[in-house]
């Protein structure tokens, strides 16, 4: 689908790649249970077989350019579950845009390539509208335009003493 604004893609994107995330922490822990306190990692920092054939897999985004979500162990600290979205927009020149966002969620903690312990589930939101953007890029606006003023107002002062 190819959206009618950059910022319509992008909140499409956020939303999808945040309900992937969502949909999949509940199987990726419970598959990961049995392995607290045994090796998952191998030496390269890639995850053992016995781990990747329990592991849930997600299927490709429509119109993503075949990428599909994975799994990365972050040199051996924790195992992640890497979602990236991209939707396709019109741009103001009228020409198509790709815009990407993605997702990170932490489903595990890894020493030494032993799995630790699981990380609480971090629920994301997946209701983001253009609306709210909007509202919240124009707050973010104003309170730059504050600070500037503010600080403008010290100068001669600076913000501390010595």
């Amino acid at each position: 689908m190819v959206h009618s604004t950059p910022l319509a893609a992008k909140v499409a994107a956020q939303n999808e790649a945040n309900r992937i995330a969502n949909a999949m922490y509940l199987p990726a822990t419970e598959a990961l249970k049995p392995f607290i306190g045994q090796k998952v990692c191998k030496v390269d920092g890639g995850l053992l077989e016995k781990v990747k054939k329990v592991l849930p897999e997600a299927s490709a985004h429509e119109g993503n350019h075949g990428q599909r979500p994975y799994y990365s162990t972050g040199h051996g600290y924790s195992l992640t579950l890497q979602i990236r979205i991209c939707e396709e927009a019109k741009r103001r020149n009228g020409e198509q845009g790709s815009y990407y966002s993605e997702a990170v969620l932490y489903v595990a903690d890894l020493r030494d390539g032993v799995l630790i312990k699981l990380y609480d589930p971090n629920t994301r939101r997946t209701d983001y509208t253009e609306a709210e953007i909007i509202e919240a890029r124009k707050a973010h606006e104003a309170a730059k335009t504050a600070v500037r003023e503010a600080a403008s107002k010290l100068v001669w002062f600076g913000e501390y003493d010595q």
